[in-house]
């Protein structure tokens, strides 16, 4: 068992920058110069198999890999925690949110769960500064919108270094930047998407803020990049600290007036003696190399690397030296030494310093203000606790090296109004004077609530969503907060602990207070969040009653057929052109088997095939009664004017098919570009259960429309038809029933019209469709058909009569003859008449016709009589009446012809 390390933690804790700052340049590289040279902190543990990882963090969770423990919490931190109630989680099997820096996609369902399809949160990416406190605190936000509400979140951190809580390899890169204002700037250039691109730094959120960017938040406010800074819960300060022994050993130190004026020079001086490097011990030796091994060094550094280090671990003790800096003996302006951090963080050392005339000076290789690197800074302190060496360092709480390490706080003169603000702002200046600024700003820190920095295009995003599908991130950034003794106990724990520090115990520590402080949690979480999705139910009594309404209304239009077979030979069915009959019954099932489908739960295929039916079978149950009716109008009308007219049925029928053509490429088109298909809708319900609504539908609503539009155009010419034709016979004239059958089928596309754009529940409209389709297929059969039937059945029972009676004038005729009548009183070719009620055109048929009459059987005169006007013939002009008859071959009995 061991640790394995990047070369030093202390090395790579990186000093943080701002790119707003003049070392903007000068720092940037060297922090990408370093996350080259060493990488990102990690601190995996060595393992030979998986044992090891399970006795070493107490879970079956971290596995061995490529000889190292894995990340215990990969899959999430809290569905590891057996005690953590699951109902809290945004996933049932507790896996957290994938996001986009999970790359290998066969993890996916495995380690984490794609968001639900009907949703689609932004990514959040948040910036903390290169400090643990800020780190902790967005890994905490990480855990809560990943987990707890299914919102991908990822963090930033300036380089390809992934500082992610749920990084397999337990990786904690620092990021480069302390503030990086622009990265928010981007966020904002990328419409709030930071996935778009991440060639560049991009960041929601700033995690935490000091107040010593209050004048950069104002600067950016104003150009609307980020919204106003606001508190994160915790406060924070700086100060100047001493090591507690140094307090016991110097208690007036505790307070700046035991540090003021000349007369302590000399004091501070031998007190705080100045670190030196690795390589600068072994100068000061005999021999200036280390090759004898002593108490400090136990051999000489490796490199120049190694060189500047203050301090490594079981090699490089550290080593405090009076320099000819604090010499008072040789150098009249002798100084102490202080620690100082770099110009761009928020102290105000140097200012501080000379207005107070405490004489300490910072002797580190960071210009222009001498100053420490981070993981300097934390070499120096542990030299300093290894030898119990007296420091002065530049510090702030929350942090948990001011326990490690048992600093105290020094007090400066307190802090006013007037003080903050005249705080120099020039703090990175080349000259000296800038940087000191003036007396009134000399005062010592205040603790203030640390903030938290949001970019403006998040607000703007979010809100742009409906509230069904809308994140909760936004809100929940802008009201989440913690208290400072909420941090403490993550620092504490994570120090504590000892095992993993840079990899696994930090995370252990932040996990474990999201655990047990998730009802305090829940407060910020925003109400209906976690979204819980479940499907409408389709199968309703109305559905079913659709359902049913559309199977009884196929049994009457089979009905209808088989009673149209049986008195087809009838006048009134043959008057009404049969073979139109069938086409239009065709359409009527194609219709009502578009209306069963409606009824169905929508799938892809039925959506289609509804669209398809329901189309042209409108067209197929309307166009061949239009067409039929035209011809009429159009016989009648050249009749009036004793025109000569040749009507073609294989005309008739050409138009038929060319109506129900168009719609056929009408709905190719359709479905090739714009599929009728399942569409989810969501409707957002008490308690955040979000109900998926699914129905058929089209992208574009453009199509359903036209159709619409078809079926209104093909109403508007069976109203004109309806009128053209109120004055022909009556045999041939359906103006009144075309009327009422338009008036019916314009009173249900209204009501379909209206229903497909009311907001109904999508059982309900698609039942309420199917009924309305199927009860107007069913009302224009009885409109259209039921009264011909009874006018059939009446012929046929007519003609039963006539053949009683002629049979019965038969039976007369033999009896007669049976008697003794005469062959001359009996004359089988008397002429019949054809009488009309118009004298003029009364007609004689010729003997053999009547011959022909009185042999024939009622089913054959009829069929003959059908071919004897043939609409292939042409009409003559001899008056509308006979015209119509030639056209329409249904004539069936010659002799009970009546035209009006």
């Amino acid at each position: 068992m061991g640790a394995h390390f990047c070369i030093s933690l202390s090395l790579c804790l990186i000093a943080p920058t701002t790119k707003l700052s003049a070392m903007k340049t000068r720092y940037s590289i060297l922090v990408i110069y370093l996350h080259q040279l060493i990488g990102k902190s990690y601190a995996q543990i060595e393992c030979s198999n998986d044992s090891d990882c399970e006795s070493v963090y107490g879970t079956t969770e971290s596995l061995c890999v490529e000889g190292f423990c894995s990340n215990p919490y990969v899959k999430g931190c809290l569905q590891s925690l057996p005690t953590f109630d699951k109902n809290l989680l945004w996933n049932s099997d507790g896996l957290r949110v994938c996001n986009s820096e999970d790359k290998d996609k066969s993890l996916r369902g495995v380690v984490c769960r794609e968001q639900n399809e009907h949703l689609n949160y932004q990514e959040i990416r948040l910036s903390p500064g290169n400090w643990e406190s800020a780190i902790f605190n967005a890994w905490i936000i990480q855990i809560i919108l990943s987990e707890m509400v299914g919102v991908p979140v990822t963090i930033e951190t300036g380089t390809k270094d992934i500082n992610n809580f749920y990084s397999t390899d337990l990786g904690f890169a620092y990021p480069v930047d302390a503030y990086p204002f622009e990265a928010l700037e981007r966020a904002n250039a990328l419409g709030g998407n930071c996935t778009k691109d991440t060639s560049e730094p991009c960041s929601h959120m700033m995690t935490e803020v000091w107040d010593g960017q209050n004048e950069n938040i104002l600067i950016f406010n104003d150009k609307n990049e980020v919204e106003p800074g606001e508190g994160i819960g915790y406060s924070g300060r700086n100060g100047f600290y001493i090591t507690s022994s140094t307090a016991r050993k110097y208690p007036e130190l505790n307070i700046y007036y035991g540090l003021q004026g000349e007369k302590y020079r000399e004091k501070l001086a031998s007190i705080f003696k100045r670190p030196q490097t690795w390589k600068e011990y072994c100068d000061l030796q005999i021999d200036n190399t280390c090759i004898e091994t002593d108490e400090v060094a136990q051999r000489p550094p490796n490199d120049a690397e190694e060189g500047a280090k203050y301090f490594l671990e079981g090699y490089y003790n550290g080593y405090f030296h009076a320099t000819n800096e604090n010499r008072c003996d040789i150098n009249p302006n002798c100084t102490g030494h202080v620690v100082a951090t770099p110009c761009d963080w928020s102290f105000y050392t140097e200012q501080q310093l000379y207005w107070n005339e405490i004489y300490l000076q910072s002797s580190g290789s960071e210009t222009p203000n001498r100053a420490y690197t981070y993981g300097q800074i934390l070499d120096i302190m542990d030299a300093s606790k290894l030898n119990d060496s007296d420091i002065v360092v530049t510090w702030w709480e929350p942090e948990p090296r001011i326990k490690k390490y048992n600093l105290t706080l020094v007090q400066l003169p307190r802090a006013e109004f007037t003080c903050l603000e005249n705080r120099v702002q020039e703090r990175c200046d080349d000259e000296l004077d800038v940087r000191q600024g003036t007396k009134e700003g000399s005062c010592d820190y205040v603790s203030s609530v640390l903030q938290k920095v949001i970019a403006t295009s998040l607000r703007e995003e979010t809100y742009i969503d409906d509230e069904t599908v809308r994140s909760p991130a936004y809100d929940f950034l802008k009201s989440f907060s913690f208290r400072t003794r909420d941090m403490d106990t993550i620092l504490d724990e994570w120090f504590s602990r000892g095992v993993d520090t840079s990899g696994h115990d930090a995370r252990l520590a932040v996990c474990n207070w999201v655990q047990a402080n998730a009802d305090y949690i829940q407060r910020f979480i925003p109400e209906g969040y976690p979204r819980l999705f479940e499907s409408s139910e389709f199968e309703t009594p109305l559905t079913w009653t659709a359902f049913s309404a559309s199977i009884l209304v196929m049994c009457s239009i089979f009905l209808t057929v088989v009673v149209s077979k049986r008195y087809g030979h009838t006048r009134a069915l043959k008057f009404a052109q049969i073979k139109f009959l069938f086409l239009t019954l065709i359409g009527y099932t194609l219709w009502i088997i578009g209306a069963l489908l409606i009824s169905l739960k929508p799938t892809k295929y039925i959506c289609t095939s509804a669209a398809w039916f329901v189309n042209i079978g409108y067209t197929f149950a309307f166009v061949p009664l239009l067409v039929k009716v035209a011809a009429i109008v159009k016989v009648s009308n050249h009749s009036r004017r004793m025109m000569r007219i040749k009507i073609d049925i294989s005309t008739m029928y050409a138009r038929v098919a060319l109506a129900v053509a168009i719609v056929i490429i009408y709905m190719i088109f359709w479905t090739v570009i714009d599929s009728p298909t399942v569409q989810s809708h969501l409707d957002l319900k008490d308690g955040g259960t979000v109900e998926i609504v699914e129905k058929c539908g089209s992208e574009n609503d453009a199509w359903y429309v036209a159709s619409f539009l078809w079926r209104f155009c093909l109403l508007l010419i069976g109203a004109f038809l309806s009128v053209q034709s109120r004055k022909i016979a009556k045999q041939f004239n359906e103006a009144a029933v075309i009327a009422i059958l338009c008036y019916s089928r314009f009173t249900f596309f209204v009501m379909l019209v209206i229903l497909r754009y009311l907001d109904l529940d999508a059982s309900v409209e698609a039942s309420s469709e199917s009924l309305l389709y199927s009860f107007d297929a069913f009302s224009s059969i009885i409109i259209y058909f039921v009264p011909k039937f009874f006018e059939a059945h009446k012929n046929h029972v007519d003609s039963i009569r006539r053949e009683q009676r002629r049979m019965s004038s038969i039976d007369a005729s033999r009896r007669m003859t049976d008697v003794g009548l005469g062959e001359e009183d009996r004359t089988p070719n008397r002429p019949v008449y054809l009488f009309t009620d118009n004298p003029d055109s009364n007609s004689v048929i010729n003997d053999s016709r009547a011959s022909f009459h009185q042999e024939c059987s009622e089913e054959n005169c009829e069929a003959n009589a059908a071919n004897d006007y043939s609409i292939n013939g042409t009409a003559s002009t001899n008056g509308v009446n006979t015209a119509i008859a030639e056209v329409m071959p249904a004539i069936a009995e010659v002799e009970d012809v009546h035209t009006s």
